[in-house]
């Protein structure tokens, strides 16, 4: 999970922030230790498994859930939670920096769209 959900967010905070990441601390877990794996072709992204069609369930050997806290290397702390078992946030993708005056945030469902807040004024978008 954090190779193919994790590797992309801190990619993108790095290259934003121009700050690399030089320690981490992080923590695992499988929430689910069984799922169940379709018997025939399911196309991908087509919704639930069809009513009719036959599944087997099969242990999971792999992480649902992990914690991640880092150190940049200017000293700044920064962390992220991934999940693939959040009922109703699937790809939701987001990050917020932020600092002594202002804060940045992004979500990947309006991508065109950032916003910055700070103490004294409302969020503004751009």
């Amino acid at each position: 999970m954090v190779a193919d959900i994790g590797t992309h967010w801190m990619d993108l905070v790095t290259y934003i922030t121009g700050l690399k990441i030089t320690s981490v601390m992080a923590d695992f877990s499988t929430v689910h230790p069984t799922r169940f794996k379709p018997t025939g072709e399911v196309e991908t992204f087509a919704g639930k498994i069809e009513a009719n069609k036959s599944a087997n369930e099969v242990p999971i050997k792999t992480e649902d859930v992990a914690v991640i806290m880092f150190r940049f290397e200017n000293g700044t702390l920064g962390s992220v939670n991934l999940s693939q078992v959040s009922a109703g946030r699937k790809n939701y993708f987001w990050f917020e920096i932020s600092g002594s005056k202002s804060a940045f945030h992004w979500i990947r469902k309006t991508p065109m769209r950032c916003g910055s807040d700070t103490a004294s004024s409302r969020t503004k978008s751009f």
